[in-house]
């Protein structure tokens, strides 16, 4: 979860991303989709701006966590009224 307007990832956040970093280290096979979420209230095209770049922070973090960039693909989403982002484990590289 993000702070409203912002892709700071939180102390919150990087605990369920260090999380995600054991899985995917157990699981080397698996790839990851990040999709970032934002407001449904504003500018829409901003919101859209801040769902990719959440998303990106997401992937950053990851990386800097020793996940293989290759195998994490960020996407921003449409806003959904979510101040998150959200995962799909894939077993396809991308």
């Amino acid at each position: 979860v993000f702070p409203r307007g912002t892709d700071t990832v939180t102390e919150r956040s990087q605990r369920i991303l260090d999380d995600l970093v054991k899985q995917l280290t157990t699981w080397p096979q698996y790839y990851v989709i990040v999709r970032g979420n934002a407001s449904l209230r504003g500018d829409l095209e901003a919101n859209k701006r801040l769902a990719e770049q959440r998303a990106r922070a997401a992937e950053q973090y990851l990386i800097s966590r020793g996940v293989a960039p290759h195998r994490i693909r960020a996407l921003g989403s449409e806003p959904s009224g979510a101040t998150s982002v959200s995962f799909l484990l894939g077993q396809l590289p991308y």
